[in-house]
Protein backbone atom coordinates (compact mmCIF):
# COMPACT_ATOMS: atom_id res chain seq x y z
CA UNK A 1 0.00 0.00 0.00
CA UNK A 2 1.20 3.51 -0.73
CA UNK A 3 1.94 6.18 1.67
CA UNK A 4 -0.82 8.59 0.06
CA UNK A 5 -3.31 5.56 -0.21
CA UNK A 6 -2.58 4.81 3.72
CA UNK A 7 -3.08 8.40 4.77
CA UNK A 8 -6.12 8.82 2.29
CA UNK A 9 -7.55 5.64 4.40
CA UNK A 10 -6.40 7.29 7.84
CA UNK A 11 -7.93 10.54 7.04
CA UNK A 12 -11.39 8.44 6.37
CA UNK A 13 -11.61 6.98 9.45
CA UNK A 14 -13.40 7.83 12.49
CA UNK A 15 -10.60 9.53 15.28
CA UNK A 16 -10.87 6.07 17.35
CA UNK A 17 -10.18 4.17 14.58
CA UNK A 18 -7.40 6.57 13.38
CA UNK A 19 -5.96 6.18 17.02
CA UNK A 20 -5.65 2.80 16.76
CA UNK A 21 -4.14 2.46 13.51
CA UNK A 22 -1.36 4.80 14.12
CA UNK A 23 -0.23 2.39 17.24
CA UNK A 24 0.12 -0.70 14.97
CA UNK A 25 3.87 -1.41 13.70
CA UNK A 26 5.84 -4.25 12.42
CA UNK A 27 8.85 -5.75 14.17
CA UNK A 28 11.83 -7.15 11.69
CA UNK A 29 13.15 -10.10 13.62
CA UNK A 30 16.16 -12.49 12.13
CA UNK A 31 15.98 -16.03 12.64
CA UNK A 32 19.24 -17.75 14.11
CA UNK A 33 19.83 -21.37 15.05
CA UNK A 34 19.44 -22.52 18.46
CA UNK A 35 22.59 -23.10 20.46
CA UNK A 36 23.60 -27.00 20.98
CA UNK A 37 22.95 -27.64 24.69
CA UNK A 38 25.90 -30.35 25.31
CA UNK A 39 24.63 -31.27 29.33
CA UNK A 40 21.28 -33.10 28.21
CA UNK A 41 23.04 -35.43 26.35
CA UNK A 42 25.84 -36.09 28.77
CA UNK A 43 23.11 -36.64 31.36
CA UNK A 44 21.08 -39.11 29.14
CA UNK A 45 24.64 -40.78 28.38
CA UNK A 46 25.81 -40.88 31.97
CA UNK A 47 21.91 -42.49 33.12
CA UNK A 48 22.76 -45.31 30.69
CA UNK A 49 25.94 -46.10 31.37
CA UNK A 50 24.63 -46.18 34.99
CA UNK A 51 21.59 -48.81 34.26
CA UNK A 52 24.19 -50.60 31.91
CA UNK A 53 26.55 -51.17 34.99
CA UNK A 54 23.74 -51.49 37.69
CA UNK A 55 22.32 -54.30 35.49
CA UNK A 56 25.48 -55.97 34.74
CA UNK A 57 26.21 -56.11 38.76
CA UNK A 58 22.86 -57.35 39.47
CA UNK A 59 23.26 -59.83 36.75
CA UNK A 60 26.87 -61.25 38.30
CA UNK A 61 25.21 -61.24 41.81
CA UNK A 62 22.64 -63.41 40.58
CA UNK A 63 25.05 -65.29 38.35
CA UNK A 64 27.50 -66.62 41.60
CA UNK A 65 24.35 -66.88 43.75
CA UNK A 66 22.34 -69.30 41.68
CA UNK A 67 25.70 -70.93 39.89
CA UNK A 68 26.87 -72.96 42.78
CA UNK A 69 23.25 -74.63 43.25
CA UNK A 70 23.25 -75.59 39.47
CA UNK A 71 26.75 -77.04 39.59
CA UNK A 72 25.97 -79.24 42.76
CA UNK A 73 22.22 -80.07 40.74
CA UNK A 74 24.51 -80.94 37.56
CA UNK A 75 26.92 -82.26 39.67
CA UNK A 76 29.72 -80.69 38.17
CA UNK A 77 32.68 -79.58 40.67
CA UNK A 78 34.23 -75.76 40.69
CA UNK A 79 38.06 -75.68 41.07
CA UNK A 80 37.66 -75.53 45.04
CA UNK A 81 35.53 -78.74 45.28
CA UNK A 82 37.64 -80.53 42.34
CA UNK A 83 39.23 -83.84 43.23
CA UNK A 84 42.45 -84.47 42.17
CA UNK A 85 43.62 -88.04 42.39
CA UNK A 86 47.57 -87.68 41.23
CA UNK A 87 48.67 -90.40 38.17
CA UNK A 88 51.57 -93.34 38.80
CA UNK A 89 54.12 -93.35 36.83
CA UNK A 90 55.13 -96.67 35.47
CA UNK A 91 58.72 -98.27 36.01
CA UNK A 92 61.02 -97.49 33.82
CA UNK A 93 63.32 -99.82 31.52
CA UNK A 94 66.24 -98.65 33.77
CA UNK A 95 64.86 -99.68 37.10
CA UNK A 96 63.71 -102.62 35.50
CA UNK A 97 67.12 -103.08 34.69
CA UNK A 98 68.92 -102.19 37.68
CA UNK A 99 66.79 -104.19 39.64
CA UNK A 100 67.59 -107.28 37.43
CA UNK A 101 71.52 -105.97 37.93
CA UNK A 102 71.07 -106.83 41.60
CA UNK A 103 69.50 -109.77 41.40
CA UNK A 104 72.26 -111.76 38.93
CA UNK A 105 74.83 -109.67 41.66
CA UNK A 106 73.18 -111.54 44.69
CA UNK A 107 73.19 -115.29 42.96
CA UNK A 108 77.04 -114.55 41.59
CA UNK A 109 78.07 -113.66 45.12
CA UNK A 110 76.29 -116.28 46.30
CA UNK A 111 78.13 -118.27 44.24
CA UNK A 112 81.44 -117.21 44.74
CA UNK A 113 80.65 -117.36 48.73
CA UNK A 114 80.07 -121.70 47.89
CA UNK A 115 83.27 -121.69 46.36
CA UNK A 116 84.84 -120.10 49.51
CA UNK A 117 82.63 -121.92 51.86
CA UNK A 118 82.18 -125.82 51.73
CA UNK A 119 79.41 -125.92 54.28
CA UNK A 120 76.63 -123.29 53.76
CA UNK A 121 75.03 -121.28 56.33
CA UNK A 122 71.69 -121.26 56.86
CA UNK A 123 70.04 -117.74 57.68
CA UNK A 124 66.48 -118.28 59.33
CA UNK A 125 63.98 -115.72 57.68
CA UNK A 126 62.92 -113.26 59.71
CA UNK A 127 59.20 -112.14 60.48
CA UNK A 128 57.77 -109.21 61.70
CA UNK A 129 57.62 -109.19 65.51
CA UNK A 130 59.58 -112.26 65.72
CA UNK A 131 63.17 -113.12 67.66
CA UNK A 132 65.87 -114.26 65.51
CA UNK A 133 66.91 -117.08 67.87
CA UNK A 134 68.25 -120.56 67.15
CA UNK A 135 64.61 -122.03 68.36
CA UNK A 136 63.08 -120.25 64.73
CA UNK A 137 64.87 -123.57 62.90
CA UNK A 138 62.55 -125.31 64.56
CA UNK A 139 59.47 -123.60 63.67
CA UNK A 140 57.23 -120.93 65.30
CA UNK A 141 55.55 -121.00 68.62
CA UNK A 142 52.24 -120.10 69.14
CA UNK A 143 52.77 -116.91 70.63
CA UNK A 144 55.14 -115.84 67.89
CA UNK A 145 52.41 -116.99 65.20
CA UNK A 146 50.01 -115.39 67.18
CA UNK A 147 52.35 -112.15 67.11
CA UNK A 148 52.79 -112.62 63.01
CA UNK A 149 48.64 -112.47 62.37
CA UNK A 150 48.44 -109.64 64.81
CA UNK A 151 50.96 -107.14 62.81
CA UNK A 152 49.63 -108.08 59.39
CA UNK A 153 46.20 -107.68 60.76
CA UNK A 154 47.05 -104.40 61.93
CA UNK A 155 48.26 -103.34 58.52
CA UNK A 156 44.40 -103.70 57.35
CA UNK A 157 43.20 -101.05 60.58
CA UNK A 158 43.32 -98.31 58.73
CA UNK A 159 42.10 -99.36 55.55
CA UNK A 160 38.95 -101.37 57.11
CA UNK A 161 38.12 -98.12 58.06
CA UNK A 162 37.43 -96.61 54.79
CA UNK A 163 35.11 -99.83 53.78
CA UNK A 164 31.41 -99.41 53.17
CA UNK A 165 28.61 -101.54 51.78
CA UNK A 166 26.47 -99.87 49.47
CA UNK A 167 23.02 -101.21 49.63
CA UNK A 168 20.98 -100.65 45.88
CA UNK A 169 16.97 -100.62 46.72
CA UNK A 170 14.38 -100.92 43.60
CA UNK A 171 11.02 -102.02 44.18
CA UNK A 172 9.21 -103.96 42.01
CA UNK A 173 6.20 -106.10 41.77
CA UNK A 174 5.87 -109.94 41.90
CA UNK A 175 3.47 -112.07 40.46
CA UNK A 176 0.69 -111.68 43.01
CA UNK A 177 0.95 -107.42 41.85
CA UNK A 178 2.86 -107.46 45.41
CA UNK A 179 5.39 -104.42 45.67
CA UNK A 180 8.54 -105.71 47.36
CA UNK A 181 11.98 -104.56 47.84
CA UNK A 182 14.72 -106.37 46.07
CA UNK A 183 18.00 -104.72 47.49
CA UNK A 184 22.07 -105.28 46.07
CA UNK A 185 24.77 -104.94 48.57
CA UNK A 186 28.45 -104.55 47.78
CA UNK A 187 31.37 -103.30 49.42
CA UNK A 188 32.81 -100.02 48.76
CA UNK A 189 35.67 -97.43 49.53
CA UNK A 190 36.03 -93.97 50.32
CA UNK A 191 38.55 -92.30 47.77
CA UNK A 192 37.94 -88.43 48.63
CA UNK A 193 35.75 -85.67 50.23
CA UNK A 194 35.27 -82.32 49.52
CA UNK A 195 34.01 -79.71 51.48
CA UNK A 196 30.54 -80.80 50.61
CA UNK A 197 30.37 -84.73 49.70
CA UNK A 198 31.92 -87.96 50.37
CA UNK A 199 32.72 -89.64 47.29
CA UNK A 200 32.94 -93.79 47.58
CA UNK A 201 33.98 -96.47 44.98
CA UNK A 202 32.02 -99.24 44.67
CA UNK A 203 30.34 -101.50 42.03
CA UNK A 204 28.18 -100.36 39.17
CA UNK A 205 26.15 -103.95 39.49
CA UNK A 206 24.77 -102.27 42.46
CA UNK A 207 23.64 -98.74 42.20
CA UNK A 208 22.42 -99.18 38.45
CA UNK A 209 18.70 -99.13 37.96
CA UNK A 210 17.56 -98.43 41.68
CA UNK A 211 15.14 -96.19 43.75
CA UNK A 212 17.61 -95.75 46.52
CA UNK A 213 20.96 -96.23 47.55
CA UNK A 214 22.59 -96.33 51.13
CA UNK A 215 25.57 -96.31 52.25
CA UNK A 216 26.12 -98.29 55.93
CA UNK A 217 29.47 -97.12 57.43
CA UNK A 218 31.56 -98.99 59.68
CA UNK A 219 29.58 -98.00 63.08
CA UNK A 220 26.48 -99.36 61.15
CA UNK A 221 25.07 -95.62 60.60
CA UNK A 222 23.70 -95.12 57.24
CA UNK A 223 23.29 -92.19 54.81
CA UNK A 224 21.44 -92.01 51.37
CA UNK A 225 24.12 -91.60 48.61
CA UNK A 226 23.48 -90.96 44.56
CA UNK A 227 25.04 -91.80 41.52
CA UNK A 228 28.12 -89.29 40.61
CA UNK A 229 29.19 -91.23 37.13
CA UNK A 230 29.96 -94.51 36.13
CA UNK A 231 31.80 -96.81 33.91
CA UNK A 232 29.83 -99.72 32.11
CA UNK A 233 33.35 -100.79 30.88
CA UNK A 234 34.67 -101.71 33.95
CA UNK A 235 31.70 -102.16 36.10
CA UNK A 236 32.91 -99.43 38.35
CA UNK A 237 30.85 -96.03 39.97
CA UNK A 238 31.31 -93.28 42.00
CA UNK A 239 28.55 -92.47 44.12
CA UNK A 240 28.47 -89.24 46.71
CA UNK A 241 26.81 -89.02 50.57
CA UNK A 242 26.65 -85.19 50.98
CA UNK A 243 28.54 -84.63 54.31
CA UNK A 244 25.82 -83.42 56.39
CA UNK A 245 23.77 -86.21 56.46
CA UNK A 246 26.68 -88.32 58.16
CA UNK A 247 26.90 -88.29 61.77
CA UNK A 248 29.47 -86.58 63.27
CA UNK A 249 30.79 -89.57 65.12
CA UNK A 250 30.99 -90.90 61.89
CA UNK A 251 32.96 -87.95 60.36
CA UNK A 252 35.67 -89.13 62.91
CA UNK A 253 35.84 -92.30 62.63
CA UNK A 254 36.07 -92.77 58.95
CA UNK A 255 39.20 -93.11 57.16
CA UNK A 256 40.08 -91.72 53.03
CA UNK A 257 42.24 -95.02 51.42
CA UNK A 258 45.16 -94.18 50.84
CA UNK A 259 45.74 -95.73 46.75
CA UNK A 260 48.77 -97.14 46.15
CA UNK A 261 51.39 -97.87 43.39
CA UNK A 262 50.46 -101.42 42.32
CA UNK A 263 52.94 -100.67 39.41
CA UNK A 264 55.48 -102.33 41.57
CA UNK A 265 53.74 -104.89 43.12
CA UNK A 266 55.19 -107.94 42.32
CA UNK A 267 54.81 -111.91 42.47
CA UNK A 268 55.31 -113.64 45.45
CA UNK A 269 53.87 -110.16 47.68
CA UNK A 270 51.84 -110.57 50.91
CA UNK A 271 48.23 -109.13 50.58
CA UNK A 272 45.30 -108.61 52.18
CA UNK A 273 41.79 -108.88 50.98
CA UNK A 274 39.50 -106.42 52.36
CA UNK A 275 35.41 -106.33 52.11
CA UNK A 276 33.13 -108.99 51.03
CA UNK A 277 35.24 -111.55 49.11
CA UNK A 278 33.15 -114.27 49.77
CA UNK A 279 29.85 -112.65 50.17
CA UNK A 280 29.55 -111.83 53.95
CA UNK A 281 30.41 -107.68 54.68
CA UNK A 282 33.48 -107.54 57.24
CA UNK A 283 36.18 -109.76 56.36
CA UNK A 284 39.92 -109.73 56.05
CA UNK A 285 42.04 -112.39 54.47
CA UNK A 286 45.95 -113.07 54.09
CA UNK A 287 47.44 -114.30 51.08
CA UNK A 288 50.11 -113.61 48.50
CA UNK A 289 50.01 -112.52 44.90
CA UNK A 290 50.76 -115.14 42.77
CA UNK A 291 50.32 -113.67 38.92
CA UNK A 292 50.43 -109.52 37.66
CA UNK A 293 50.76 -111.22 33.86
CA UNK A 294 47.02 -111.46 33.54
CA UNK A 295 45.21 -108.66 31.72
CA UNK A 296 41.10 -107.65 30.41
CA UNK A 297 40.33 -106.22 27.49
CA UNK A 298 37.51 -103.68 27.53
CA UNK A 299 36.47 -101.03 24.48
CA UNK A 300 39.64 -98.60 24.43
CA UNK A 301 41.58 -99.61 27.73
CA UNK A 302 43.59 -102.86 28.99
CA UNK A 303 43.68 -103.39 32.31
CA UNK A 304 46.14 -105.88 34.77
CA UNK A 305 44.85 -107.94 36.76
CA UNK A 306 46.74 -108.91 40.31
CA UNK A 307 45.73 -112.45 41.41
CA UNK A 308 46.48 -113.81 44.61
CA UNK A 309 46.37 -117.40 45.92
CA UNK A 310 43.22 -116.55 48.34
CA UNK A 311 39.33 -118.26 47.06
CA UNK A 312 36.66 -116.18 46.88
CA UNK A 313 33.22 -115.88 45.34
CA UNK A 314 31.80 -115.12 42.10
CA UNK A 315 29.76 -112.58 44.15
CA UNK A 316 32.62 -110.85 45.72
CA UNK A 317 33.49 -107.74 46.11
CA UNK A 318 36.48 -105.46 48.07
CA UNK A 319 39.61 -104.44 47.85
CA UNK A 320 43.50 -105.60 47.75
CA UNK A 321 45.80 -103.57 50.22
CA UNK A 322 49.58 -104.24 50.82
CA UNK A 323 51.10 -104.58 53.88
CA UNK A 324 51.52 -100.91 54.35
CA UNK A 325 47.96 -100.33 54.35
CA UNK A 326 47.53 -98.84 50.87
CA UNK A 327 45.16 -100.29 48.25
CA UNK A 328 46.50 -101.75 45.49
CA UNK A 329 43.80 -103.28 43.51
CA UNK A 330 39.99 -103.51 43.69
CA UNK A 331 37.85 -106.53 43.32
CA UNK A 332 35.24 -105.97 40.30
CA UNK A 333 32.73 -108.77 39.09
CA UNK A 334 33.32 -106.57 35.62
CA UNK A 335 36.35 -108.04 35.29
CA UNK A 336 36.22 -111.38 36.70
CA UNK A 337 37.89 -113.92 35.00
CA UNK A 338 35.43 -116.91 34.08
CA UNK A 339 36.22 -120.23 35.73
CA UNK A 340 38.48 -118.72 38.33
CA UNK A 341 37.87 -119.05 41.89
CA UNK A 342 40.94 -117.35 43.61
CA UNK A 343 40.23 -113.41 44.18
CA UNK A 344 41.35 -110.81 41.62
CA UNK A 345 41.27 -107.28 41.60
CA UNK A 346 42.26 -104.83 38.95
CA UNK A 347 44.97 -102.53 39.39
CA UNK A 348 44.87 -99.54 40.93
CA UNK A 349 47.28 -97.49 39.08
CA UNK A 350 45.62 -98.05 35.74
CA UNK A 351 42.45 -96.89 37.23
CA UNK A 352 43.44 -93.77 38.78
CA UNK A 353 42.60 -91.50 36.23
CA UNK A 354 39.12 -92.82 35.57
CA UNK A 355 38.57 -92.32 39.36
CA UNK A 356 39.35 -89.08 38.91
CA UNK A 357 37.16 -88.53 36.09
CA UNK A 358 34.01 -90.49 37.31
CA UNK A 359 34.33 -88.55 40.81
CA UNK A 360 34.18 -85.71 39.21
CA UNK A 361 31.71 -86.77 36.51
CA UNK A 362 33.70 -86.09 34.00
CA UNK A 363 33.24 -87.16 30.36
CA UNK A 364 35.61 -89.66 28.60
CA UNK A 365 36.50 -90.32 24.70
CA UNK A 366 35.48 -93.59 23.31
CA UNK A 367 35.99 -94.71 19.99
CA UNK A 368 34.47 -98.42 20.95
CA UNK A 369 37.77 -101.09 19.60
CA UNK A 370 39.23 -104.04 21.60
CA UNK A 371 41.90 -105.78 19.86
CA UNK A 372 45.46 -107.97 20.41
CA UNK A 373 48.96 -106.99 19.45
CA UNK A 374 50.52 -107.95 16.62
CA UNK A 375 54.37 -109.28 17.57
CA UNK A 376 57.32 -109.25 15.53
CA UNK A 377 56.82 -113.02 16.21
CA UNK A 378 53.00 -113.73 15.26
CA UNK A 379 53.49 -111.09 12.10
CA UNK A 380 56.54 -113.52 10.95
CA UNK A 381 54.71 -116.50 11.32
CA UNK A 382 51.18 -115.48 10.26
CA UNK A 383 52.17 -112.48 7.80
CA UNK A 384 49.70 -110.38 9.29
CA UNK A 385 51.49 -106.87 9.83
CA UNK A 386 52.53 -104.77 12.98
CA UNK A 387 50.40 -103.33 14.54
CA UNK A 388 46.54 -104.02 16.93
CA UNK A 389 44.67 -106.40 15.70
CA UNK A 390 40.95 -105.61 16.13
CA UNK A 391 38.91 -108.16 17.64
CA UNK A 392 35.76 -106.14 18.48
CA UNK A 393 34.47 -103.64 17.70
CA UNK A 394 31.52 -102.20 19.50
CA UNK A 395 27.64 -101.84 17.60
CA UNK A 396 27.18 -98.39 16.82
CA UNK A 397 30.14 -97.12 18.16
CA UNK A 398 32.04 -94.03 16.22
CA UNK A 399 34.47 -96.56 14.72
CA UNK A 400 32.00 -98.69 13.52
CA UNK A 401 30.11 -95.53 12.09
CA UNK A 402 33.77 -94.91 10.18
CA UNK A 403 33.81 -98.18 9.09
CA UNK A 404 36.50 -99.92 10.94
CA UNK A 405 35.93 -104.09 11.01
CA UNK A 406 37.01 -106.59 12.97
CA UNK A 407 40.45 -107.84 11.42
CA UNK A 408 41.87 -104.61 10.97
CA UNK A 409 44.96 -104.08 11.85
CA UNK A 410 45.30 -100.51 13.10
CA UNK A 411 48.92 -99.06 12.60
CA UNK A 412 48.69 -94.96 13.64
CA UNK A 413 45.96 -93.03 15.17
CA UNK A 414 46.61 -88.99 14.39
CA UNK A 415 50.21 -89.78 12.81
CA UNK A 416 51.09 -91.68 16.37
CA UNK A 417 51.77 -95.92 16.09
CA UNK A 418 50.33 -97.83 17.62
CA UNK A 419 51.03 -101.23 18.62
CA UNK A 420 49.11 -102.48 21.37
CA UNK A 421 46.27 -101.85 23.71
CA UNK A 422 48.31 -99.68 25.62
CA UNK A 423 49.15 -97.45 22.97
CA UNK A 424 45.29 -97.15 21.62
CA UNK A 425 44.19 -96.31 25.61
CA UNK A 426 46.52 -93.24 25.82
CA UNK A 427 45.84 -92.05 22.65
CA UNK A 428 42.22 -91.87 23.57
CA UNK A 429 42.54 -90.75 26.87
CA UNK A 430 44.27 -87.89 25.47
CA UNK A 431 41.85 -86.78 23.11
CA UNK A 432 38.07 -85.35 23.77
CA UNK A 433 34.76 -86.20 22.90
CA UNK A 434 33.88 -84.43 19.64
CA UNK A 435 37.69 -84.69 18.29
CA UNK A 436 38.02 -85.70 14.70
CA UNK A 437 40.98 -87.73 14.43
CA UNK A 438 42.41 -90.01 11.26
CA UNK A 439 43.35 -93.55 11.22
CA UNK A 440 45.57 -95.66 9.24
CA UNK A 441 44.84 -99.68 9.04
CA UNK A 442 45.85 -102.46 7.04
CA UNK A 443 42.81 -104.64 5.48
CA UNK A 444 42.53 -108.09 4.23
CA UNK A 445 41.79 -108.32 0.87
CA UNK A 446 41.98 -111.43 -2.08
CA UNK A 447 45.46 -110.08 -3.11
CA UNK A 448 46.64 -109.49 0.79
CA UNK A 449 46.99 -106.77 2.93
CA UNK A 450 46.33 -102.88 1.60
CA UNK A 451 46.18 -99.92 3.02
CA UNK A 452 42.70 -98.06 4.46
CA UNK A 453 42.20 -94.89 5.77
CA UNK A 454 39.43 -93.51 8.56
CA UNK A 455 38.46 -90.50 9.80
CA UNK A 456 36.61 -91.16 13.37
CA UNK A 457 34.74 -88.53 15.61
CA UNK A 458 35.15 -89.75 19.17
CA UNK A 459 32.11 -89.57 21.40
CA UNK A 460 31.96 -88.87 25.11
CA UNK A 461 30.68 -91.01 27.59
Amino acid sequence: MSGENWERETNNLPDGDKNEKESYQFMDQVIKKRPFEWKKPLIRLFWIVLSGVAIGVIAAVVFLTVLPSVRKTLGIPDEKTRITIPADKEPTDAVISSSSVRTESMVTASSEEEQDEPTPTVTPTVFPGVSTTPQTQTGLTVQQYKKLYQDMLNSADKPKHSLVQVIGISGEMDYFNQNYEDRKQVSGFMIAENDRDLFILTEYRAVSNVKRIQVVFGDNSMADATVQKADENTGLAVVKVPLDSVLPSTKAAFVIATLGNSYYTTTGDPVLVLGSPMGYSDAVFFGVITSIKNKTSVFDHEYSLLTTDIEGSSTGSGILVNLNGEVIGVITQGLHQEGGSTITGISISEIKTLIQSLSNNETVSYAGIKGREVTDDISTRTGIPLGLLATDIAQDSPAMLAGIKEYDVIQEIAGQEIRNMNDLSKMIDSLKGGDVVSVKAMRKGASGYAEVNFSVTLSAK
